[in-house]
């Protein structure tokens, strides 16, 4: 199922899909929201969960310039 939903997104061409966010480098109090995500074409709302749960994979919780990840030794 997943890879018909994958197909279908490759027949569209693009991702449908509007973001909003804050501007890089931006100070931003604790617990607002950094970005949003929407859907542009019915039928494809999975693709911003997708996205969604993407991003938290890869968030480093740097919040200030200097912040140091701690995901691993070594890691700036």
């Amino acid at each position: 199922m997943f890879e018909q939903k994958l197909r279908a997104l490759a027949d569209l061409g693009y991702w449908p899909v509007r973001i909003r966010a804050v501007p890089e480098g931006s100070l931003v109090e604790v617990k607002n929201v950094l970005a949003t995500f929407e859907n542009t074409v019915s039928g494809f709302g999975w693709v911003v969960g997708y996205l969604e749960g993407a991003g938290q994979l890869g968030a480093s919780g740097q919040t200030r310039p200097g912040s140091r990840c701690h995901c691993e030794p070594g890691c700036i």
